[in-house]
């Protein structure tokens, strides 16, 4: 059945480099995909960034709000 129903993922992050490509990987795969996956960030020092850019790439529904 199709819904109009739209869904967002707002993920708050700080440093999250050794979890952030399960959690992405795991949300991609979900049978009702998020519209948008949104990353705050809180002022990461690691990679976070560079992955969730990269995802970007590949996804435009995954986008990043920097603090």
């Amino acid at each position: 059945m199709k819904t109009n129903l739209k869904i967002s993922v707002i993920i708050p992050i700080l440093n999250e480099e050794e979890s952030l490509k399960q959690l992405l990987d795991n949300l991609l795969k979900q049978t009702l995909k998020p519209d948008e996956i949104i990353f705050c960030d809180g002022g990461s020092s690691d990679k976070s960034i560079f992955i969730i850019e990269n995802y970007n790439k590949k996804n435009k529904s995954i986008k990043l709000v920097n603090k």
